[in-house]
Formats: structure tokens, C-alpha cells, sequence
């Protein structure tokens, strides 16, 4: 999954974090600016399943010399399927125990159901047990698996336990996309805290 938005935005850190992670899936993180250039490169690069935008993105991308080449083409084709059927009546997708639906405006997926709950720093241990050599990150040409992540965030968990930090407090993140970002966002979970990202520009 690759996102536009960047961790330290509610939008971007379900995108491109929470909400792959909790399926086992791989997530790439940009922490450059998302100008249609870096998306379009970015997308040739890791051929991401889910690509999230925001509406003057995806209107840049669709004006940009770029998307005259059969390489732009072929990368927002893949960007623009999931609301290609905005004019069709609403879908409702049932898959195990959670229920997905469409809405008819299209560009949008949302969970209307799930009976199963977990906590999100949950997500990265039981992916590091279940499939602990599949790839949760990659920035750049940084790679990590799961299990790397997983133990990582428990060193970080540890080391905010030694620092003083209880369950509950609170963990400011001031950083950019990076593996760090995650780690140190994982590793607050792991401890109990809870994690505060900050814009590290407005910082």
C-alpha cells in the first residue's frame, strides 16, 4: 500500500499504516513531497495493490506529462480502479467476519462491520508470528520484514519502560516517513503509551 498523505495526518497513518497492517500487508512510506513525479515513480517501483490520494493529487497526476507514457498510464490505472464503477448501484462485500461496502459515489471503501476487535499494536506481533518474513515496510531501498519490525518495536517498548514511561502516557513522535517513525510508533504501543505524531515542519 502506498500512501500520498504523511504519517503524522490521521488520513495517512490509517492509510498508510493502521489499516495494511492489520491485513498483513506491505506498506511503502514516501518522505519526500507527493508531486505526481515521485507518486508515478514510486508506483513503477513497488507496483503498490492500493495507491491512496487525495482529490488534487490524483487531478496533477491526470495532467502531468507523465501520464502520456504507457509507464504513467499503467501506474493510475491501478489508482483509479477501485472507484471505476462509480455510476453502478453499491456493493456490499462479505469476506469472514468483516463486511466491506462501496458506496455508488465511488473512491471510497469502508468497514460497516467487524466482529472481530483488535488492539493496533497488536497488528505488527501477530503478522511477526504468522508470517514473520513477509515485507512490512520498505522506504527507499530499505527493507524490513515483519519479525524485524516486531522485535525492534519491542527493544523500543523496553527502552521507554526504562525511560520512565507508563501505560497511558503519552509518546510525542516528531519525525519523518521513516522506519524509525514506525518502530518508535509500535514500540509506544507495545509499552502502553499512546503514540502523538507531530508535523515535524511545524515542530
Amino acid at each position: 500500500c502506498l500512501s500520498a498523505a504523511k504519517l503524522f495526518f490521521a488520513y495517512g497513518l490509517g492509510n498508510a499504516l493502521t489499516f495494511p497492517m492489520s491485513v498483513g500487508a506491505s506498506v511503502i512510506l514516501n518522505s519526500e513531497r507527493p508531486t505526481p513525479a515521485r507518486m508515478f515513480d514510486l508506483m513503477n517501483r513497488y507496483n503498490p495493490s492500493i495507491f491512496y490520494g487525495v482529490p488534487t493529487l490524483f487531478a496533477s497526476m491526470l495532467n502531468d506529462e507523465t501520464m502520456k507514457s504507457e509507464r504513467g498510464g499503467k501506474a493510475f490505472r491501478t489508482a483509479l480502479a477501485i472507484g471505476a464503477d462509480a455510476d453502478k448501484p453499491k456493493k456490499v462485500v462479505k469476506a469472514k467476519s468483516v463486511t466491506l461496502v462501496a458506496p455508488n459515489q465511488g473512491g471510497f471503501i469502508g468497514f460497516i462491520e467487524a466482529r472481530i476487535i483488535w488492539h493496533i499494536g497488536s497488528f505488527v506481533r501477530h503478522h511477526a508470528i504468522s508470517t514473520p518474513d513477509a515485507p512490512a515496510l520498505r522506504v527507499g531501498e530499505e527493507a524490513m520484514n515483519y519479525r524485524t519490525l516486531d522485535r525492534r518495536a519491542a527493544g523500543c517498548a523496553v527502552r521507554l519502560r526504562d525511560l520512565g514511561v507508563a501505560a497511558g502516557d503519552r509518546v510525542m513522535i516528531i519525525l519523518p516517513n521513516c522506519v524509525e517513525w514506525v518502530v518508535l510508533y509500535q514500540g509506544a504501543l507495545q509499552a502502553g503509551a499512546i503514540p502523538v505524531p507531530i508535523n515535524p515542519l511545524l515542530a
